[in-house]
């Protein structure tokens, strides 16, 4: 079933931009400009900042509903945490098209920001609070956000879960280290 995210107004332009939301929170913030980047590799490939302080947001709906998950980049999305985590059943959980970010949202492609107006669950994989300093998106593929993790959760009112780990009955490799 693709996302229904119909319940929402949809006229973007009365929505901030995740940099008016920072201003309006007094929080400090960098803007970094540069070449479009859509993906992790690309990022890490790409751009200047450090791998490990690069922070992903994903765009997902259950029920209707809009839900944005921010984790490291290199790590990879448990679906059964954040489903725990939203009180919803796995199988209702659905990525949200392309369309939908651009329409609904006014994000790009590989630019999506927990910073928004639009009404949502916003969820942060715990780990990313221990990076200080991270770099995520704006909205936009050739625009990123620097700014301290602590901020981006206060500012976006995210919660706070453990949202990345192998899959059950996964086992690890020995001297294997998680992602990220």
């Amino acid at each position: 079933m693709p996302p229904d995210l119909s319940t929402a107004p949809t006229d973007t332009s009365a929505r901030r931009t995740p940099e008016e939301i920072l201003l309006a929170a007094g929080v400090a913030f960098t803007v970094h400009e540069h070449d479009s980047v859509r993906t992790y590799a690309e990022g890490v490939a790409r751009l200047p900042f450090p791998p490990g302080a690069l922070v992903k947001t994903l765009a997902l709906e259950t029920g209707g509903e809009l839900v944005l998950v921010s984790l490291r980049g290199g790590a990879s999305l448990h679906f059964g945490k954040l489903a725990r985590a939203l009180g919803v059943g796995r199988s209702t959980l659905n990525a949200v098209s392309a369309a939908a970010l651009d329409v609904e949202l006014g994000f790009e492609v590989g630019g999506v920001s927990l910073l928004t107006d639009f009404p949502s669950a916003r969820l942060v994989d715990e780990a990313v609070l221990a990076l200080g300093m991270v770099f995520t998106g704006s909205g936009r593929t050739d625009r990123t956000i620097e700014l301290s993790a602590a901020d981006l959760v206060r500012v976006s009112g995210a919660t706070l879960a453990e949202l990345v780990g192998a899959p059950p009955g996964a086992t690890a490799e020995p001297g294997a280290t998680s992602p990220g």
